[in-house]
Order: structure tokens, then sequence, then C-alpha cells
């Protein structure tokens, strides 16, 4: 029942337990780790969902534990290691330390995209919330923009009436004065509209995005747009008693 032993091979034989023990345990963390990697691949996707990004870097991070603590216990069985189990050993080590380069520069990545990607979200709510803030005021700046459209072709039309007169003073008389009057209204409500639309894109140019502030200043500025073609067609009619 007894055996007969080297004493070399009597002390290798706890040193071969140790790395059989780490090699295990290691083998564990890395199985881990690619699981995890492959997972986390597929949850992210394009790399532009802040969830997704979220979520795969809770996949990693366990994973990234398990490699710290295999290095550990791997640097504890290579003290006082030699020979064979020490060559093992190192082998073992750098396989670990390229799994754990590969999951940090992935956890990089996805770090960097996960910030990218709120970012764009905070933006994206912003400029909801400032073209929401826009469009109410939209329709009620289209509208006063509208009626004075509306009131400067009524004052176009008044004033056919005066040519309709001919040399007739008694019916080219009240023509005039209509059309005076329609004019003054007319103009009336194209500074109104003007002043409110001045105000507006004042307001919006204190719009936290971008986007929001450049739709703002487009549509405004159709409308102001409208405004001076009224005007345009307006301004002959202020001198039709003089005419």
């Amino acid at each position: 029942t007894l055996a007969m032993v080297s004493k070399a091979k009597q002390q290798q034989s706890p040193l071969q337990e140790e790395f059989e023990s780490a090699n295990a345990a290691i083998s564990q963390a890395e199985g881990t780790a690619r699981s995890a990697l492959e997972q986390a691949a597929a949850t992210v996707g394009d790399f532009s969902d802040a969830e997704s990004l979220r979520a795969a870097e809770q996949l990693l991070l366990p994973a990234g534990g398990k490699i710290n603590d295999a290095l550990k216990r791997l640097m504890e069985a290579q003290r006082g290691s030699g020979g064979e189990v020490a060559k093992q050993l190192a082998q073992l080590a750098t396989a670990l330390r390229a799994t754990q380069t590969t999951l940090a520069a992935e956890l990089t990545k996805i770090r960097a995209s996960k910030s990218k990607a709120d970012q764009s979200e905070k933006q994206r709510v912003v400029e909801e919330r400032d073209i929401a803030a826009f469009q109410e005021v939209l329709p009620e700046a289209t509208a006063k923009t509208n009626a004075a459209e509306d009131l400067v072709e009524k004052a176009m039309i008044t004033s056919e009436m005066i040519a309709a007169g001919g040399d007739d003073l008694d019916e080219v008389r009240p023509a005039v004065v209509q059309t005076e009057q329609a004019t003054q209204e007319a103009q009336k409500a194209i500074g109104e509209a003007r002043i409110y639309l001045n105000a507006k894109q004042a307001s919006s140019r204190r719009y936290e995005s971008e986007g929001a502030r450049e739709k703002a200043s487009t549509e405004i500025s159709k409308l102001q747009q409208q405004l001076q073609e009224a005007q345009n067609k307006l301004n002959p009619l202020k001198t039709v008693r003089q005419d």
C-alpha cells in the first residue's frame, strides 16, 4: 500500500492541482465572457437605442467581474510555480487577458454609443417639446395672416367700383370712401399680424432645439412673405382719393 515518489514529483502534485483548479475557473470565466459578448451583440442592434445599449452593458459587467476574479486566481497560482505548470499558466494568462481586452473594448464602444444615444434622446425630447409649443401658436399666426390677405382682397374688389363709376361722381365718391375704409381695415390687420409674427419669431429663437428653431423660422418667414405680398397689393390703394 506504499508508493515511492521522488521529492520533485511530490512537490509537483499540489502545483498541478492548483493549475487544474485555476484552469477550471478560467474556462468558466471565458465561457461566461463569450456568452455575454454574443448576447450583447444581439442586443445592441445598430447601437442607436439607449435602452438596448444599457441592457447590453448590464450583460457585460458581470462577465468582466468574473474575468478579473479569474486573473487574480491565476496570479495566485503562478506564485511558486515552475517548469511545465508555469508555462501552462502563462499561456492561460495570455488567453485570459486577450478575452479581457475584447470585453473592455466592447464595453467602451457600448458606453460611447450609449452616451451618444442618450444625448440624441434628450435632443429629441427637447425638439418635440419646442415643436409642440410652436404648433400651438402656428394656427393663430396663420389665421391672422389669412385674415389680412382677405381684407386686402376685399379692398381691391371695392376699388373696382371706382372704375365702374366712370365719370359719375355720385357713384365714384362713395366707392372711394368704401375703398379707403377697406384699405384702412386691411392695413390694420396687416400691422397686427406683423406684430404677432415678430413676437412669435423672437420667442422661437429661445427654443433649445435647433431643429425647432429652424422649423419655426421657416414657417414664420412664409407667413411674413405672404403679408409682404398683401402689403404690396394694398399700397396702391392708399392714394385712391388723390388718384
